[in-house]
């Protein structure tokens, strides 16, 4: 039977705004100098907002780490932002949220499982504090905790599904599911591949009825919304035509 596979949603990370950290040419010696530099002014003032101008500097060294696909010192890059941000901004924060998932992701890239789960549920724990502290629901473009929280269900479901833990899977999945919007274009295109995905897992289970259903949801929001994507149309109606075969 087809798999489908997950896709990885791109989320809009906050654009830092400050100087910028001119790097030595090997990242390694670059992020050994920076960390003794914000120690340095750790002591000095404390944890006071100033810390915050080396998110930007741990930013351009995290991005040369992933372009060279070190992934740990991208983790260490980010654990160092998500240590300024929870110093300097005391509470709850979107910032922080990101970039737990950031790092979860990167922790499962790793196949470093328990890990990325740790961080993964920490960023839904406070994404789901915000989202329900959000007092503006009549905004167009809502909800930017929903989407985070969704990609991290997406991204343990994923985690579950290749350690064979296919129960937890779908459970994660599901959750992905109840939280990812639909209001914008693109949000509709991750919720149609969520179901996709989830009758898959279904699949698996042999619960033919379930995923027979969700295909079909699937199905119809590509051929209403995304009537180009014609890869995913034909692979979604030779699935659809696969279940029924089991099905009946």
């Amino acid at each position: 039977m087809k798999k489908f596979t997950f896709v990885c949603l791109a989320i809009l990370s906050t654009i830092s705004i400050g100087c910028q950290h001119k790097v030595s040419e090997n990242p390694n010696d670059a992020l050994a100098e920076l960390n003794k530099e914000y120690e340095m002014q750790k002591k000095q003032n404390g944890e006071d907002s100033s810390l915050l101008n080396f998110v930007d500097k741990y930013q351009i060294l995290s991005k040369q780490f992933e372009d060279s696909g070190n992934l740990h010192k991208v983790i260490e890059c980010e654990k160092m932002i998500v240590e300024i941000y929870t110093q300097t901004l005391k509470e709850p924060q979107s910032k922080i949220a990101f970039r737990k998932m950031l790092i979860g992701d990167n922790y499962a890239k790793l196949q470093e499982n328990d890990s990325a789960e740790t961080y993964l549920l920490q960023s839904i724990e406070t994404s789901i504090k915000l989202k329900e502290s959000e007092t503006d629901h009549d905004s167009i473009d809502i909800d930017v905790h929903g989407r985070l929280i969704s990609l991290c269900y997406r991204i343990l479901s994923s985690v579950s599904s290749n350690k064979g833990e296919i129960e937890k899977a779908v459970e994660y999945l599901e959750d992905a599911i109840q939280y990812q919007p639909i209001e914008m274009v693109d949000d509709k295109h991750t919720y149609a591949v969520y179901l996709a995905s989830l009758a898959s897992l279904y699949e698996e289970q042999s619960r033919y009825a379930e995923a027979e259903k969700f295909y079909e949801n699937s199905l119809k929001i590509f051929e209403k919304v995304f009537p180009d994507s014609i890869l995913w149309i034909n692979d979604l109606r030779e699935s659809l035509s696969e279940i029924r075969n089991l099905a009946h």
